[in-house]
């Protein structure tokens, strides 16, 4: 049977994305309600330096403990493919950070992120990027693309959603959502080489990264 529960190990590599997340949106925001969706331990709240309300949703009975201990004032234990259990229009902004790779039904998750949005509120969103540069690698070796998996009982991540920068895009204009940015990225903490090809590609398209970092409006 496969352990779901997220480990140490599968966290810690999502800590340089979290900051990268948490720059974005001290940048954008000037105050109001954040949902943490899939909120985990609660890291991000050390990198918050906005004043900001901070909610969380997670699965796990042990994070939502955690985050409510790391300063989120209030922290939902839910199932997400069941919906967000929040009134409509009671956020301002919403993030979700590599949280939509592990949802079946994606747009469900799109419209109840829209439903419980203010008007005007922000999504940020982050997911690994199927157009990543070096998949185009990967396809002409015969190799296993980034970040997409076979075996969901070898790897603890369950990514059973894809998404490259069009689709994406595609699918939050359809849901309803408006001002749609993608923001660049690169892991402080790889490689020297590979930090290079991952400018390279934000050069010569800053939809190439592994990831993607998304904000978008609702109108």
């Amino acid at each position: 049977m496969c352990d779901q529960q997220p480990t140490s190990r599968y966290l810690q590599q999502h800590y340089p994305r979290i900051r990268t997340s948490a720059s974005i949106l001290n940048r954008i925001l000037r105050g109001g309600t954040l949902l943490d969706i899939g909120c985990g331990n609660g890291f991000l709240r050390q990198f918050i330096t906005r004043d900001l309300t901070l909610w969380g949703l997670d699965y796990s009975a042990e994070h939502c403990t955690q985050a409510s201990l790391a300063g989120y004032e209030r922290v939902l234990c839910s199932d997400l493919e069941k919906g967000i259990p929040l009134d409509d229009q009671i956020v301002d902004a919403i993030y979700a950070g590599e949280v939509i790779e592990h949802v079946l039904q994606t747009s469900k998750l799109l419209t109840e992120m829209f439903r419980v949005l203010r008007k005007g509120g922000l999504i940020h969103m982050t997911t690994p990027n199927l157009a990543y540069l070096l998949n185009l690698v990967s396809i002409l070796r015969g190799k296993q693309l980034s970040k997409v998996e076979y075996d969901h009982c070898v790897s603890d991540l369950g990514h059973v959603s894809y998404y490259s920068p069009t689709s994406l895009a595609r699918q939050l204009r359809d849901t309803g959502f408006t001002n749609i940015v993608f923001h660049p990225y690169v892991n402080p903490q790889q490689r020297l080489g590979l930090r290079l090809v991952y400018r390279l590609s934000l050069t010569l398209a800053r939809r190439n990264a592994q990831y993607l970092f998304v904000t978008a409006r609702k109108a």
